[in-house]
């Protein structure tokens, strides 16, 4: 906008002029949509404008009225508006900067809380009034679950234990107050894996009572709710999505909040922050695998756990047993992904490799025994050189022995010496430590322990065999790396 000093003061004005209007009711929708437009230029400190910034609380207080469950669209451009000026504003608490009042906060949650827990919507409205839930879970999920969540808990089994004998569970028709707060609990349990455990029983006593039901769109609620809490508590995701560079923590005296809104972030500044599962998450989302699910939600457990099994995730015993028990379900899909949890814990927990570094000529001097007449050069000279030969097929030496064999230099750099050596080269020996029973890690002692009982072997083997579709058994590379 070339001139916002002329165009935001005005529009803004008539917002609040059309706000008590009731003579001109629509008057209100079409200016908060030209208002959301202009939100940045609103927002923005620059050279030419800075008002704007005054203007952002008054609004923010005054379209709350907006949020109307009798006006479907003007509920829609204040949610629009709302939505578009929190992306572009740090929401901190600047009155000790500024000396004036700090209960901004408090009404809007009490706002947002009285409209999403007193009231039953359709489905046609559902998906934006959840959207918003989202949003606010994302933004801050502890106090989004400190008030929605025991309330939404609560509503739900008051609802069931209203009705006589439980009557809604198998109640085709089902009961549209139900299935909204249903609903709301499976957009609530979408936040953090850390802050779900908080409220462990109370969402483990939600799915005792409804798993049951019979209603199908509450039934596709409580099993979106059940999908979300896997994928919680199991997944490795971005915990702030805030782009504020800056410690808005820190005092006022070194950063103003409101200096950054509408600014622009340098991407290679951001420090990113990840929800990484620990072990109690892991160990709740064995709970729930084994006390609720049908095979199916196991298959979908068991993929999102598959999914973890990475360096930096530790993995549960808990975990490790429920993989291994698995290689004998009955079920053929929960024993391929066994299969493939535990080929990838053997890889995991495999001891390190060791590395050696030396110098070109301490490398050139043992591959020819001793006897290295080659000059290394230092300038830049690509192709095919005495000193390089070594590294090609034409020139591969196979070792005699095993201690040649470890000592040999396999280059896992494709590029060395094709224009010239580095001065030291680091590469891998062909050997391992290997565990023995003593310092075997637990992780590995519950696997180990059960792959050398006899029992357990022939059973897991029987059905992998039976798993082929054939006659003849092709070859499975996931098992081979299993057992290798």
């Amino acid at each position: 906008m070339l001139r916002p000093e002329l165009i935001v003061p005005p529009i803004v004005e008539k917002l609040f002029a059309s706000i008590d209007n009731t003579n001109e009711p629509h008057r209100f929708t079409s200016i908060m949509t030209c208002l959301t437009r202009i939100t940045r230029q609103l927002v923005r400190q620059t050279s030419c404008y800075s008002q704007g910034q005054t203007y952002v609380l008054p609004l923010i207080m005054s379209v709350l009225p907006g949020i109307d469950l009798n006006d479907f669209k003007k509920t829609l451009v204040t949610l629009e508006f709302l939505d578009t000026i929190f992306m572009l504003i740090t929401c901190v608490d600047c009155s000790s900067a500024i000396h004036i009042r700090n209960d901004l906060t408090e009404m809007i949650r009490e706002k947002i809380t009285d409209f999403l827990t007193h009231a039953c919507w359709p489905s046609k409205v559902r998906k934006l009034v959840t959207g918003l839930v989202r949003a606010i879970v994302m933004g801050d999920s502890v106090e989004t679950l400190k008030y929605l969540l025991p309330k939404t808990c609560e509503s739900i089994n008051k609802i069931i234990n209203d009705s006589e004998g439980n009557v809604l569970l198998n109640d085709h028709k089902g009961d549209k107050e139900l299935t909204w707060y249903l609903v709301l609990f499976s957009e609530l349990v979408r936040a953090r894996g850390d802050t779900l455990m908080i409220y462990k029983e109370t969402i483990i006593s939600v799915f005792h009572r409804c798993i049951q039901i019979i209603h199908k769109g509450s039934y596709k609620a409580i099993a979106s709710a059940a999908k979300h809490i896997l994928k919680s508590l199991t997944h490795v995701y971005i915990i702030d999505t805030r782009l504020a560079i800056e410690n808005i923590d820190e005092s006022f005296i070194d950063f103003l909040p409101i200096r950054a809104w509408g600014q622009p972030t340098n991407a290679d500044q951001v420090q990113v922050q990840y929800h990484i599962p620990n072990d109690d998450e892991l160990d709740f989302v064995r709970e729930f695998v084994e006390t609720f699910m049908s095979w199916r939600q196991q298959e979908m457990a068991m993929s999102f756990l598959c999914l973890l099994l990475q360096k930096h995730v530790p993995i549960p015993s808990s975990c490790i047993h429920t993989f291994v028990d698995l290689l004998v379900h009955d079920n053929i899909e929960l024993r391929k992904y066994a299969v493939k949890s535990i080929a990838a814990i053997c890889r995991l927990q495999k001891p390190p490799r060791i590395y050696v570094e030396k110098s070109i000529d301490e490398v050139l001097h043992e591959h020819n025994n001793g006897s290295s007449t080659v000059i290394i050069r230092d300038e830049c000279n690509p192709g095919d050189r005495d000193d390089n030969l070594w590294i090609t097929i034409d020139g591969y030496k196979p070792p005699n022995t095993q201690a040649e064999w470890e000592q040999m230099c396999f280059l896992d750099k494709t590029f060395h010496g094709y224009y010239t050596w580095p001065k030291m080269i680091k590469y891998p020996m062909n050997k391992r430590a290997r565990y023995t029973q003593n310092d075997m890690p637990e992780q590995v002692t519950i696997i180990y322990n059960r792959f050398i009982d006899k029992n357990f072997v022939i059973q897991s083997t029987n059905l992998m065999v039976s798993d082929e579709n054939t006659d003849e058994i092709n070859f499975n590379y996931v098992r081979y790396t299993m057992f290798k």
